[in-house]
């Protein structure tokens, strides 16, 4: 009994170090290069070295750190043709959702939709550029949630996760914020056409255009700072 209580301890502050340090690289405190020193990590979670350790080799496994022999781990740099590749292969599964979920939105859904457009909307009036992509997840949550599939949930927040520098960066672009809430705007208002009509084309289409203006606002992005260095 004592040996599966002790079992039980270290899975559980594995699980904690992995979110934890997981949720830090999605917000960019730790962002592209940092160095993750075992001991320090360790020390600030209140963890062992142990399940730091084990952190470590499951976010290499999904391609969030690099290990370096003696240097630990590395938070991976997403260069902007992977950051475009990723949202190319997020598209594709943004739709599904939205083909799955069709069926199964609640009233309550669309509610939870609405309460969070009105918040979106004050977040690009505040400039509050995290605000507004935590709003984002939860907005995208919520069609995810109510397609029923916990595996397509799973690889949706690993693409996102890798790809959360270049999403910040694309909601610098003069009027992507803006632009950004019409969309979502759209995603709600053919979400409810969908339904109505029993198809979920007009839905899947908002959303396609939704993940098509966050790679053209990469590009756009990275066009300017290109010509901005070029003028240095």
């Amino acid at each position: 009994m004592r040996r599966e209580c002790g079992n039980s301890s270290r899975g559980q502050q594995a699980e904690k170090a992995y979110l934890e340090i997981r949720e830090r690289i999605k917000r960019g405190i730790w962002g592209p290069g940092y160095r993750l020193v075992e001991r320090t990590v360790a020390e600030e979670l209140g963890v062992s070295r142990t399940p730091v350790r084990a952190a470590f080799e499951r976010l290499f496994s999904e391609g969030l750190v690099d290990l370096i022999p003696n240097r630990g781990a590395v938070v991976v740099n997403i260069s902007l043709e992977d950051a475009i590749e990723i949202l190319q292969m997020r598209e594709v599964l943004e739709v599904l959702a939205c083909k799955l979920a069709v069926p199964r939105l609640t009233a309550e859904d669309f509610d939870r939709l609405r309460a969070i457009l009105v918040e979106m909307k004050k977040a690009v009036h505040d400039n509050d550029l995290y605000r507004y992509s935590d709003l984002n997840g939860a907005f995208h949550r919520i069609i995810v949630d109510a397609s029923g599939s916990r595996r397509l949930a799973e690889m949706l927040d690993l693409l996102k996760t890798q790809t959360v520098r270049h999403r910040l960066t694309s909601l610098l672009t003069p009027g992507r914020a803006r632009n950004s809430v019409s969309e979502h705007e759209a995603i709600v208002k053919e979400l409810l056409r969908s339904q109505r009509e029993g198809t979920s084309r007009y839905a899947e289409e908002a959303m396609r255009r939704h993940v098509e203006g966050l790679v053209a606002s990469l590009l756009y992005a990275a066009q300017h700072h290109n010509a901005q260095a070029g003028n240095l």
